[in-house]
């Protein structure tokens, strides 16, 4: 059997795209019982877990975030590398 690698292409999104997807967010977040899936830096574990039962604090975060993406506040990944390599 011959071993094949797996190539997978990195989707590029646009400003526009980037600026869209927190539309998407909010209404999933919004929704009665909504899940997220949350990830432990400390661990690197993952879980879902409903968005309500996250503290407010953790809640309001997430919000901002989505809202500084709708506003078009955010860099890219490049631009990031470049400014922890300096």
């Amino acid at each position: 059997m011959e071993l094949t690698t797996l190539e997978v292409s990195a989707q590029v999104l646009t400003p526009r795209e980037i600026i869209d997807s927190p539309k998407t967010e909010f209404d999933k977040i919004n929704a009665t019982n909504a899940t997220i899936c949350w990830y432990s830096p400390t661990d690197g574990s993952e879980q879902f877990v409903k968005f309500a039962d996250l503290p407010e604090d953790q809640q309001q975060s997430i919000r901002r975030g989505l809202e500084a993406f709708e506003q078009g506040h955010f860099i890219s990944l490049d631009d990031y590398e470049q400014q922890i390599q300096r």
